[in-house]
This record gives C-alpha cells, structure tokens and sequence, in this order.
C-alpha cells in the first residue's frame, strides 16, 4: 500500500526506476531483517522490477536511503490522512513503507487517484449535488485541487504501477480490460 509513496519521494529525490537494489530474502537493513513475499530472493533488481514485484527489501533498502520521513510525507500528501490506524508519525520506522498503518480502501483510492490526476490532490465526496422537490440546486460540492507532486513524478509512479499490471504482481488485474496501475 505504501510502495507508491515510497517510489515517490524517491523519484523526488532523483533516485531514477532504472537504479540497482537488493532483492534477497531475507535481508537486513539497519538491524531490521525482513522476508521477502514467500522468501523469494531476486538478486540486485531495479527500482522498476522492485515495484513491479513488489520486493520488500528493495523497498527498505530505498526507504533507509532517502528516509522514512520522506516516505511518510509523499503519503501524506498525496491524501493518506494523519490520524491513519497505525501511522505512528513521531515514532516511524523502516516497516512503515511495508504498509504497517491501515487506511480505508476510499483514503487509499484517493491518494492513488493523486497520481493519476497528474500530482494533483483533489478531495472525496459521496454527495455531488442536492437539489430541491422543485429543481433548484441547494448544494453543490466544490472539489479544492492541490497540487502535490511534479506531473513528470506522477506520470512515472502511473507508469510503474501499470508495470505491476502489465508485468508484475497484479497481472489478473489485465481482465478489465483497460489502462490499470496496481
């Protein structure tokens, strides 16, 4: 849930998709050892394979580099709210891009949706308009835009999440049968 974020703040920072990381499982960093998925190893891989595979220590490796906080702020920004079960901002650590907090599928949805719509960050509503018995508009929602993220960052995070889609982890996503990212 978190690796989007992570790979944001790192394309930020000029960490390049192409940049080497180790994919072995286990692995430590920092004093923290964790497995990969199923305890797959992958040899040095890419950030872009690493996304694609969603490989644990590539992604920890990465955070230890340009920092949780970093990590943290991309989440942030991009629409993850601050109270999120699990976020611990005073006390983060290098399992937070793991996904260690737990937001709602809709706060999720809504912080992906920051990329897709070019690093802009645009609020959520269930409720678009409410009119009156007689037609007339009592209420209309007003999205507030802000933007976030450069458009090339967003275009590249788009661009390795639909890689997950096409080439990665997520490949059943394929049968809906349009642009995906995952």
């Amino acid at each position: 849930t978190f690796k989007p974020f992570a790979l944001a703040a790192a394309l930020e920072q000029g960490v390049p998709l192409q940049s080497l990381w180790n994919g072995d499982s286990p692995s430590t960093v920092n004093g923290y050892t964790f497995s990969n998925y199923g305890d797959n190893s992958y040899g040095t891989v890419s950030l872009l394979q690493a996304t694609e595979l969603s490989i644990n220590s590539a992604y920890v490796e990465l955070e230890a580099d340009i920092g949780v906080g970093s990590v943290a702020e991309a989440a942030l920004g991009a629409g993850i709210p601050a109270d999120t079960p699990g976020m611990n901002l005073d006390s983060l650590d290098l399992t937070f891009v793991l996904g260690t907090a737990s937001p709602s599928g809709l706060n999720v949805a809504t912080a992906y949706a920051t990329f897709a719509d070019g690093g802009t960050r645009t609020g959520n509503t269930f409720i678009t308009k409410v009119t009156g018995s007689n037609g007339g508009l009592l209420y209309e929602y007003e999205a507030e835009s802000v933007p976030v993220f450069d458009a090339d960052i967003a275009n590249t995070v788009n661009y390795a999440l639909q890689k997950v889609v096409t080439a990665g982890t997520a490949k059943a996503a394929q049968a809906l049968g349009r642009p995906a990212g995952a």
